[in-house]
């Protein structure tokens, strides 16, 4: 619905402030990823009291890289914060949307699958009841803030037309990010994020599913390098507004959602952890727990996923065309 005219000439208020405040927030964020680097490092040093490492290196050094990532972005994105940049507003804004739908549907996975996790644990390691309450509320608690209110108080204040406003008025400069709607450059977000993914994969001797089975070692290398090569070509054809990029990347759902779906149906995720190098006693420790049967289950949860990233790209598709430099309209 269209505004009156009196509502549209209510004066817009500065929120230099509040960008601040969220830049410092940011910034903590990004020093927190810092933290955990060395975290992830040290705990593959530290003995079970059989003398076998608590932690593989296989599963930590990935862990480290990712905080690494994550410590880079949030510490980029909050010094642009603070000093109102219009790139900082439009990349956050897409980043706290998707940290927020991907954190509303992890929660809703964790409500369906958690308690069938904990009751069906061996009997030598199932809690007393008070004590599964309680340890379902506080992960409930925490991971409700990490994953929904952390993000949703994110989305709110970034796309606030006083933001935004605030930032236009201080940021007069056309940035990169004028260039690209932010429906399209939630995209070329997460697409950049896929090719960051797949600096983790030598570490886990490049393992990956596919259309029913595995692919390792240097049939997963090549696999790997080829994805990688196609996200980096959306990346850019999704930036520039191509066509075809945007057909490419309606090809690859469907493809990986076939192939996740057939992987799914057809294997034991065992064979992955095997595959990716993780040593007996942690695989043993995995099946123990129940843990695979339930990702077995949780793959499913694809289809749905799949055909609402279908709906979006559908959604997007008018931003399309052979391609345009010039600034095109961002709002939100």
């Amino acid at each position: 619905m269209s505004q009156s005219p009196a509502a549209e000439a209510l004066p817009l208020k500065d929120r230099s402030t509040g960008l601040l405040i969220f830049g410092v927030l940011e910034i903590f964020l990004g020093l927190f990823c810092v933290l955990m680097v060395p975290v992830m490092l040290l705990s593959t040093l530290i003995e079970q009291p059989g003398g076998a490492p608590s932690a593989s290196v296989r599963m930590m050094v990935p862990a480290a890289v990712f905080y690494a990532e994550m410590a880079t972005f949030f510490i980029w994105i909050g010094i642009g914060s603070m000093l109102a940049r219009r790139w900082a507003r439009a990349v956050m804004l897409v980043v706290s949307w998707g940290w927020l739908v991907c954190g509303v549907m992890a929660m809703l996975l964790m409500v369906v699958l958690m308690p069938r996790m904990f009751a069906e644990m061996p009997p030598g390691q199932q809690m007393p009841a008070e004590m599964l309450v309680l340890m379902q509320i506080v992960m409930g608690g925490v991971l409700s803030c990490v994953y929904i209110l952390l993000p949703g108080a994110l989305v709110l204040f970034y796309q606030s037309k006083h933001v935004r406003a605030t930032c236009e008025r201080r940021d007069a400069e056309v940035r990169w990010t004028d260039r690209c709607p932010l429906a399209v450059l939630a995209l070329v977000v997460l697409f950049a994020y896929g090719v960051s993914c797949m600096v983790w994969m030598p570490f886990y001797n490049f393992a990956m599913p596919l259309f029913g089975g595995f692919a390792d070692g240097v049939a997963g290398a090549i696999v790997a390098v080829a994805i990688a090569a196609v996200l980096v070509y959306l990346v850019w054809g999704m930036y520039k507004l191509r066509t075809h990029a945007w057909w490419t990347a309606v090809v690859l759902t469907i493809v990986g959602s076939v192939s996740g779906v057939l992987t799914a149906a057809r294997t034991d995720f065992l064979e992955l952890y095997r595959r990716m190098g993780f040593p007996p006693d942690q695989i043993e420790l995995i099946k123990r727990t129940g843990m695979i049967e339930k990702m077995n289950e949780a793959w499913w949860v694809g289809i749905p996923v799949a055909i609402v990233f279908l709906a979006y790209l559908l959604y997007v598709k008018r931003h399309f065309t052979s391609g345009s430099a010039e600034p095109v309209a961002t709002a939100a």
